[in-house]
């Protein structure tokens, strides 16, 4: 069987890559929920920190905080 022909395809701009985290679709999700609050289960040592990130990279920080309260980690609705 032949392989076939490699062809050159000219393109204006290279694709970038586009990355979600678990902690972005987290804090996503709990704002389209009609919760005032809400506890992030198994989140690990620095899962506050990731979310705080996400928070601020998604511009809501004026509509969503990170509280970290006895070791356990919430989302809360402003």
């Amino acid at each position: 069987m032949a392989k076939p022909k490699l062809k050159l395809k000219p393109v204006v701009e290279l694709p970038q890559r586009h990355r979600t985290s678990e902690y972005t679709l987290l804090v996503q999700e709990f704002l389209k929920s009609k919760d005032a609050h809400a506890e992030i289960e198994n989140a690990p040592k620095n899962g506050a920190t990731s979310l705080r990130n996400a928070v601020k990279n998604l511009g809501v920080a004026d509509k969503v905080e990170v509280k970290t309260i006895g070791g356990v980690v919430y989302l809360t609705k402003k």
